[in-house]
């Protein structure tokens, strides 16, 4: 590796080793920050060691992690029997508790939004709280797969760095 871009590729494994923690906070947009971080380090280097079919390369995980991000709750939900109306009340959950609430508003809006949409609709108390559940857990299971998204993003960007 050539001492000029050295520097750059130390800077940008810097920037890149807090999102192994930050991958774990709910709907935090870990991939997008480091996929700017490869984006900032091929500008720097001009695109001579990190090419810009490279970064189309990177941009795959990327949509990955992000379709992940949103609905793993919401498939949760669905899965756990929620009805369609409760998945979009999820949804609505999701993006309001996020706003409201950073950084784990997102699974409190998603959780809330289903079990109150599921007691509304059935006034079923348990299927409420089934559907609430499985939303819960659709949700922690789409953080660890956005962790396995993330180790592939950081091994192909490495790739190809090196």
């Amino acid at each position: 590796m050539e001492s000029s871009i050295l520097i750059p590729f130390i800077v940008s494994l810097a920037l890149m080793t807090p999102a192994f923690v930050l991958v774990f906070i709910p709907m935090f947009p870990t991939l997008p920050y480091v996929f700017v971080v490869a984006l900032l380090f091929a500008i720097v280097t001009k695109f001579q060691i990190l090419t810009s079919g490279e970064l189309l390369w990177l941009a795959v995980p990327l949509v990955f992690g992000a379709l992940v991000d949103y609905l793993a709750g919401v498939l949760g939900a669905k899965y756990g029997g929620a009805s369609r109306r409760s998945i979009f009340a999820g949804i609505g959950g999701i993006l309001l508790g996020t706003l409201l609430i950073p950084p784990f508003g997102g699974i409190i809006g998603l959780c809330i939004a289903v079990f109150i949409s599921e007691m509304i609709q059935f006034g079923d108390r348990k299927k409420a709280f089934t559907a609430m559940r499985a939303s819960f857990i659709g949700t922690i299971l789409g953080l660890f797969v956005n962790f396995l998204i993330l180790v592939i993003f950081i091994g192909l960007y490495l790739i190809f760095i090196l």
